[in-house]
């Protein structure tokens, strides 16, 4: 197993290549697309979010998903509010990519 380190200019580096942030970004929300809509819903999100397993103790990688306290919840619905930037309980596209390249280039 190799392990890469990334520093900021790494970072900033990809997302000033628009192509290749693009490429990057529109792969993953196309994964988060289940259904294939076009959009994100707090639940698609939130199950991105849950699969992290990072508040739970259970690791990466645990195929058992804990109950969501609602501190949790409360944490999620914040997260997807972020990216739904219209308010309209729906992550477009654009939204997503715009929001991702807040978190990396910041």
């Amino acid at each position: 197993m190799s392990v890469v380190i990334l520093d900021g200019s790494t970072v900033r580096g990809f997302v000033a290549d628009d192509d290749a942030f693009a490429r990057s970004v529109d792969a993953r929300f196309e994964a988060l697309n289940t259904n294939s809509d076009g959009v994100l819903s707090c639940a698609k999100l939130r199950r991105a979010l849950e699969s992290f397993l990072l508040l739970y103790g259970a690791g990466f990688g645990s195929a058992q998903l804990a109950p969501v306290p609602a501190e949790v919840s409360a944490l999620y619905d914040s997260v997807f509010e972020q990216f739904d930037a219209d308010h309209s309980s729906a992550v477009d596209r654009a939204e997503f990519r715009d929001r991702m390249r807040c978190i990396l280039g910041s």
